[in-house]
């Protein structure tokens, strides 16, 4: 690599925005641009005197005309991050995009396919895929570890929707598509797939919304889903107040444990390998976390989505990752609407 990459942030004031450009600032490898300012952010965004003097635009398109970066890094709501998405793939411009991407997996469709059919890279907010608890989890299911997966779990209770501005966009179905499923709850949907290498196929859920303010989305939920292994996975998650984290998953010969903390790895076995431990407390050095989002893990991210397109390695994300969690947050608030288990058509590649 011998010039930086160009990068070019689409949303300023959306709270990942701050800690995602303390991400590139930090990396050498990056060097932002320009900026597009949404109208309609919650708060403004207070941006490093390094970026004083950076151009801010009101249009999209004149920014992605005039500056031609190489990727944009994308924080705005679901509503609008597939036009977006069209506009950069039209122009070559590889898209890094916080997630859920859309409202919905219809509403996904044609920027999965402006990503496909243009070949730039894409990369969203599931960095989970490279937290070495969770990419451990994936390694030890393909090798049989733990057996035939069974069942999984997550419960996430997290801080309320005062604490959150209940007149944010996230709040606000026609622009985010739903609430906690849509921006909390979509990680570990997505840790169910990565884990476990299944494709959900059906989901029965309950949604509430219990928070006093004037919110039109869920702000608790219950999913469980079944997997095209047969495995059956739980989630049950809200603004209800404090922070609690717990993931499982049960197979046939053991078990994965995470509780609050992503860097200690619970495994019990009782396949032959594991004979002599058959439980084991895997714990990864954080060492002292970059500034920026996620840390070690989201540096790794962006480095990854670099990767792909700078030097052909493996692609970070596949669009289809936004696409998967998006049909089982459709099919949840379906079920939850009609009272009924909805299976999920799946569509895209």
């Amino acid at each position: 690599m011998t010039k930086p990459v160009r990068f070019a942030l689409l949303g300023l004031g959306q709270p990942h925005m701050e800690p995602y450009t303390e991400t590139l600032l930090h990396l050498p490898e990056t060097e932002v641009v320009a900026a597009y300012d949404w109208p309609m952010q919650a708060r403004p965004q207070t941006l490093p005197e390094s970026l004083a003097g950076m151009p801010i635009y009101t249009d999209v398109e004149a920014l992605l005309d005039e500056v031609k970066p190489e990727a944009v890094l994308v924080c705005l709501p679901g509503k609008l991050v597939p036009g977006i998405v069209e506009l950069a793939a039209a122009r070559g411009i590889h898209v890094m995009a916080e997630k859920p991407c859309a409202v919905s997996a219809a509403a996904w469709l044609p920027a999965q396919r402006a990503i496909e059919a243009s070949g730039i890279q894409f990369a969203t907010g599931y960095v989970r895929h490279f937290s070495p608890a969770f990419v451990m989890m994936r390694q030890l299911v393909a090798e049989g570890i733990i057996g035939d997966l069974l069942a999984a779990e997550t419960s996430f209770l997290t801080s309320t929707v005062k604490s959150r501005n209940p007149n944010h966009w996230f709040f606000m179905k026609e622009m985010n598509g739903g609430g906690i499923l849509s921006w909390l709850g979509c990680h570990f949907i997505d840790v169910f797939r990565f884990v476990s290498g299944a494709e959900a196929v059906e989901v029965s859920a309950m949604l509430e919304t219990r928070s006093p303010f004037d919110i039109d989305v869920e702000d608790f939920a219950s999913l469980s889903i079944r997997y095209d292994n047969r495995m059956i996975a739980t989630l049950h998650t809200g603004y209800v107040g404090g922070n609690r984290l717990d993931i499982g998953f049960q197979g046939s010969l053991g078990s994965f444990r995470i509780s609050n903390n992503e860097f200690e790895l619970q495994v019990t076995s009782s396949h032959p390998s594991w004979a002599t431990a058959p439980s084991r407390t895997f714990t990864f050095d954080k060492g002292t976390p970059p500034p920026g989002y996620a840390g070690a893990i989201g540096v790794e991210t962006i480095q990854r989505f670099i990767n792909a397109f700078r030097a052909g390695g493996p692609p970070a994300f596949m669009p289809d990752d936004a696409l998967r969690v998006l049909e089982v947050i459709d099919a949840a608030h379906q079920s939850s609407a009609e009272g009924r288990a909805i299976k999920i058509d799946h569509q895209g590649s």
